[in-house]
């Protein structure tokens, strides 16, 4: 999601210059003009604004030039959002004073109003025309710019506005949005990091720069912003999100669980947080609960093969096997290539009719206790079940009567991943890669890295699984995809490439490069990527659109 806060994109609010100016007739009957204006600026004051224009329109019966009451008329309009009599009334004004800027200003506000943009912001650069350092001019320019998604001359406008005036720092966040949204993650870094230091309370300028940091692979101190950012605005179930999100990228999935719950406390009804809430429940091996919020999320997005297929997986590892076979099923009944699917139902089957041989394989250790493969085969089981720390105890066993046994080393390793212990994971798949080198060995140890955070070692153990198999699609997708979250997005690009040269419907892999391409600047690539996309996967399609510079 791009980082914005809520008034991002709101037009700036013009303060209004009230004016009281006789002409010519009105000398004639100054006084009566006079009274009507005195009493219309009192009744404007005092926020009855019905009672000003009853004032003005009658100052104006005596005196149709008058422009004070031409423009307070306007702006007791636009008050009151009768934004078409307010623009009658400003170009009756501008008609009077036309080099006047701040008619201009107020006038495309009310050109704003009736969704008429592009004529607002032609007033607007008139206004900039009359007076080139007239700072609220240039600030709405930026807004109304990002609003019909012009984001390079909204970010020139919000830069103008931010060299007239120094040391804002809502402006600084709203001119870091418009750098992000032209794919500058720097300035925005930047504009953002200046925004904190002038006024460190901002929730959303340390929101917006937990954002950026996370965007740039800086996970530590996205952290520390976006934690800020809760704490000065508790109630604000995004930031909670996005902290439990930096929580998950450094490898602390108790704190992600937790970020992703109070968001969810806040907007229980959110499809998006669910989704996360599912996600963390699974990080933190919670698959039972994990099950409910992402049934909401596959009965929320009916068509979203992928959502139906992770709470397929999900009940599968909370052990309700005819839940998971029906859902492996329908997720068949939608894509039938998809291959991931087959392969868990398949495992799905095979849980569901090996709880009754488990005796029977106990029974096998009992008779053979010596035998190793005996042990590891009470292992498998165990670990088919769900039953992680007794299948470690099966492997722990056969390994230490054959310390050479690479099947079963390698089961072990697989039930410490599965189980969620990563650090006995890695230190499994180190010991069996001195064993036996092998490509899958690699690539599930690069896996464990990157599930702790620890993205230099993921991507020097997937580089080392595709030294022994170059054209392997899974260690090309999660080297690509670990090196954007590093933030080197140019790094991504080649390993993403031959992952489509040698599978060009790989879903997550147009994705991926597509981001790349974004990040890097590339318009014409990532705009290729969404097209592919959008015949493949029209979510994820919208979702690369939404980062693609305009």
């Amino acid at each position: 999601m791009l980082l914005k806060n809520k008034n991002l994109h709101a037009l700036f609010l013009i303060p209004y210059v009230l004016f009281v100016l006789s002409t010519a007739a009105a000398q004639e009957s100054q006084k009566t003009v006079s009274d009507y204006m005195a009493a219309g600026l009192a009744a404007q004051r005092a926020g009855n604004h019905e009672e000003a224009l009853q004032q003005y329109q009658a100052a104006l019966k005596l005196d149709q030039k008058n422009f004070g009451a031409q423009y307070n008329s306007g702006v007791s309009y636009l008050i009151l959002k009768k934004y078409e009599s307010a623009l009658g009334a400003f170009k009756e004004a501008l008609a009077l004073r036309p080099e006047e800027p701040r008619v201009h200003i107020a006038l495309a506000e009310a050109y704003a109003g009736t969704g008429r943009t592009l004529e607002a912001i032609d007033a607007l650069k008139e206004a900039v025309r009359l007076k080139p350092d007239l700072f609220e001019a240039h600030r709405a320019l930026g807004r109304l710019y990002g609003n019909v998604d012009r984001n390079d001359e909204a970010a020139r406008a919000f830069a103008e506005a931010a060299r007239l005036r120094e040391k804002d720092a809502e402006l600084l966040v709203e001119l870091g949005a418009a750098y992000l949204r032209v794919g500058d993650a720097e300035s925005a870094l930047k504009s953002f990091t200046e925004s904190v230091q002038i006024d460190p309370s901002s929730a959303a300028a340390n929101f917006n720069l937990g954002f950026v940091q996370k965007q740039l692979g800086n996970y530590a101190a996205a952290v520390q912003a976006l934690k800020r950012a809760t704490e000065l605005k508790p109630d604000w179930a995004e930031a909670h999100l996005r902290l439990g999100e930096a929580y998950e990228n450094v490898g602390e999935p108790e704190k992600f669980l937790a970020a992703v719950k109070e968001a969810n406390r806040l907007k229980s009804n959110d499809i998006g947080i669910l989704n996360m809430l599912g996600h963390a429940l699974r990080a933190n091996q919670k698959f039972a609960e994990a099950v409910e919020p992402l049934k909401r999320v596959a009965a929320a997005r009916p068509n979203d093969v992928e959502a139906l297929y992770l709470l397929g997986n999900t009940q599968l590892m909370a052990g309700t096997y005819d839940d998971a076979i029906k859902t492996l099923s329908q997720v068949l009944v939608l894509d039938p290539n998809h291959e991931e699917a087959r392969e868990r139902l398949r495992v799905s089957s095979v849980r569901k009719n090996s709880s009754p041989e488990l005796e029977k394989y106990r029974e096998q250790v009992r008779e053979n206790p010596r035998n190793a493969n005996a042990h590891a085969a009470l292992g498998q089981m165990y670990n088919s079940l769900g039953m992680f720390a007794e299948a470690e105890q099966e492997y722990l066993t056969a390994v230490s009567l054959e310390p050479k046994n690479f099947d079963a080393y390698t089961r072990l390793c697989v039930n410490y991943g599965e189980w969620g212990k990563a650090d006995k994971g890695i230190e499994c798949y180190q010991q069996v890669i001195k064993l036996k080198p092998h490509h899958v060995l690699y690539l599930s140890l690069g896996t464990l890295y990157d599930r702790q955070g620890k993205f230099d070692e993921a991507a020097a153990a997937y580089k080392k699984a595709l030294e022994l198999k170059p054209s392997f699609t899974f260690a090309l997708y999660n080297l690509g995809y670990v090196l954007l979250k590093q933030g080197r997005d140019a790094d991504a690009i080649e390993p993403l490439q031959k992952l489509l040269e040698i599978e060009p419907k790989h879903i997550y892999g147009n994705h991926a490069l597509g981001i790349a391409y974004a990040r890097t600047g590339n318009k014409t690539g990532a705009m290729q990527q969404y097209y592919t996309l959008q015949n493949l996967n029209s979510r994820l399609a919208a979702d690369l659109m939404r980062i693609i510079p305009k």
